[in-house]
């Protein structure tokens, strides 16, 4: 018998393959990519949460005390993999991730991704190095005044989720709906925390929202204010890239 996941994993490559047979020269994706994606699916589950307490106490310390920085930081950036490709080809877009923090040097990363060597599909701590790292460019902050109220609010709602569990929607790429709350892509996931405490400033529905909406519907005044956030978050990304480097090298001197 032939359970929800099963179906759902047959019918997600169904639809991969088919783009891909279909000839289409504008598609981004490759055999290669379809592979990457077949031997990541096992680890998804669009049905049930398969990731919990993947933020420590010491995350979410750092984002309660970042608070008076009465900002939240928008972070949208490209970072390549297969998935991202699957999902430029439906959107057309150049950005394909979006990410938040609660601290203008990005510290307080945090997204929905498809994890990595050492986590799970769902909710996960981010790097501003690993996205810098991963696009091959600078990437996009947009800085929202939503003050510490908010902002502590938000960082509750994440905190229960990170209890409850999460698990990514990649269904939900195709269906633009989650067959329960937790289960999100990263775009879904930043629109719903902004949109619990009122502070969503476009209206779409949650599964409809894509990575650069976030850039889209910021005004022009908003995006004026935001350049210096902006070049200061690729400055820190940099800065801790040298930083790494410094270290390799060091150790590898050692």
């Amino acid at each position: 018998m032939i359970n929800n996941t099963t179906m759902f994993r047959m019918s997600y490559m169904a639809a991969i393959t088919a783009f891909l047979l279909s000839g289409c020269a504008t598609a981004p994706f490759s055999w290669q990519d379809l592979g990457e994606l077949a031997a990541a699916l096992p680890r998804h589950d669009s049905f049930n949460y398969i990731t919990t307490d993947t933020l420590s106490g010491d995350y979410f310390n750092e984002a309660r005390n970042a608070a008076a920085d009465p900002f939240i930081y928008i972070v949208v950036s490209n970072t390549g993999s297969a998935a991202s490709k699957v999902i430029a080809f439906f959107t057309g877009d150049r950005y394909n991730h979006v990410s938040i923090a609660f601290d203008s040097g990005l510290q307080t990363l945090v997204s929905y991704n498809g994890g990595g060597d050492d986590s799970t599909p769902g909710l996960n701590r981010e790097t501003a190095l690993e996205l810098q790292e991963k696009s091959g460019d600078a990437f996009i902050v947009q800085r929202l005044n939503i003050g510490a109220a908010k902002k502590h609010a938000i960082i509750d709602r994440i905190a229960r989720i990170n209890i409850e569990g999460s698990s990514y929607n990649v269904l939900g790429l195709f269906t633009k709906k989650s067959p329960r709350p937790n289960i999100m892509f990263c775009s879904q996931f930043v629109y719903t925390m902004l949109d619990s405490v009122d502070e969503a400033y476009f209206e779409k529905r949650a599964g409809h929202v894509k990575p650069e909406d976030f850039i889209k519907y910021m005004t022009e005044t908003d995006t004026a204010a935001n350049a210096a956030a902006n070049a200061a978050a690729n400055a820190a990304a940099a800065a801790s890239a040298n930083m790494a480097a410094g270290t390799a090298a060091i150790s590898a001197g050692g």
